[in-house]
Protein backbone atom coordinates (compact mmCIF):
# COMPACT_ATOMS: atom_id res chain seq x y z
CA UNK A 1 0.00 0.00 0.00
CA UNK A 2 1.20 3.01 -0.68
CA UNK A 3 1.24 6.62 0.62
CA UNK A 4 0.02 9.77 -0.87
CA UNK A 5 1.18 11.83 2.03
CA UNK A 6 3.37 12.55 4.75
CA UNK A 7 0.50 12.59 7.09
CA UNK A 8 -0.86 9.38 5.52
CA UNK A 9 2.45 7.49 6.16
CA UNK A 10 2.14 8.72 9.91
CA UNK A 11 -1.74 8.06 10.01
CA UNK A 12 -0.80 4.52 9.57
CA UNK A 13 1.07 4.55 12.82
CA UNK A 14 -2.14 6.67 15.13
CA UNK A 15 0.10 9.41 15.96
CA UNK A 16 -2.74 11.33 17.76
CA UNK A 17 -2.23 14.62 18.89
CA UNK A 18 0.66 17.14 20.30
CA UNK A 19 1.51 18.59 23.11
CA UNK A 20 4.03 21.59 23.03
CA UNK A 21 5.46 23.08 26.20
CA UNK A 22 8.22 25.83 26.49
CA UNK A 23 10.27 26.29 29.48
CA UNK A 24 12.33 29.49 30.77
CA UNK A 25 15.85 28.46 31.36
CA UNK A 26 18.06 31.12 32.23
CA UNK A 27 22.32 30.39 32.48
CA UNK A 28 25.01 32.37 33.93
CA UNK A 29 28.49 31.69 33.58
CA UNK A 30 30.69 32.51 36.30
CA UNK A 31 34.41 33.34 35.65
CA UNK A 32 36.73 34.07 38.91
CA UNK A 33 40.27 35.53 38.18
CA UNK A 34 43.26 36.80 40.19
CA UNK A 35 43.92 40.01 40.47
CA UNK A 36 46.79 41.48 39.17
CA UNK A 37 47.89 38.08 37.22
CA UNK A 38 44.28 37.41 35.75
CA UNK A 39 44.52 34.09 36.17
CA UNK A 40 41.40 32.18 36.04
CA UNK A 41 40.65 30.31 38.97
CA UNK A 42 37.07 28.76 38.89
CA UNK A 43 34.51 28.88 36.72
CA UNK A 44 31.28 27.79 36.81
CA UNK A 45 27.38 27.82 35.13
CA UNK A 46 24.62 28.10 37.31
CA UNK A 47 21.29 26.96 35.84
CA UNK A 48 17.82 28.31 37.12
CA UNK A 49 14.35 26.74 35.64
CA UNK A 50 11.52 29.44 34.91
CA UNK A 51 13.11 32.04 37.02
CA UNK A 52 10.01 34.45 38.09
CA UNK A 53 11.86 36.92 40.10
CA UNK A 54 15.88 38.09 38.44
CA UNK A 55 17.06 39.35 42.11
CA UNK A 56 16.31 36.35 44.03
CA UNK A 57 17.70 33.74 41.15
CA UNK A 58 21.00 36.40 41.34
CA UNK A 59 21.18 35.90 44.66
CA UNK A 60 20.64 32.17 44.80
CA UNK A 61 23.41 31.83 42.01
CA UNK A 62 25.79 33.62 44.52
CA UNK A 63 25.53 31.49 47.19
CA UNK A 64 25.33 28.50 44.74
CA UNK A 65 29.13 30.12 43.61
CA UNK A 66 29.86 30.29 47.41
CA UNK A 67 29.04 27.03 48.31
CA UNK A 68 30.68 25.22 45.52
CA UNK A 69 34.43 27.51 46.60
CA UNK A 70 34.20 26.53 49.96
CA UNK A 71 33.16 23.02 49.25
CA UNK A 72 36.53 23.13 47.05
CA UNK A 73 38.37 25.03 50.19
CA UNK A 74 39.34 28.09 47.35
CA UNK A 75 37.83 30.05 50.12
CA UNK A 76 37.10 29.65 53.83
CA UNK A 77 33.92 28.86 55.35
CA UNK A 78 32.29 31.55 57.47
CA UNK A 79 33.17 31.57 61.41
CA UNK A 80 30.82 30.08 63.56
CA UNK A 81 29.59 32.09 66.93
Amino acid sequence: MGYRSFGGYYGAYGMGSTTVTTERILQVEVNIYEYPSEKLVWSGVVESTAPGNVKQMADDAVAAVRQQMIKQQLIAAPATK
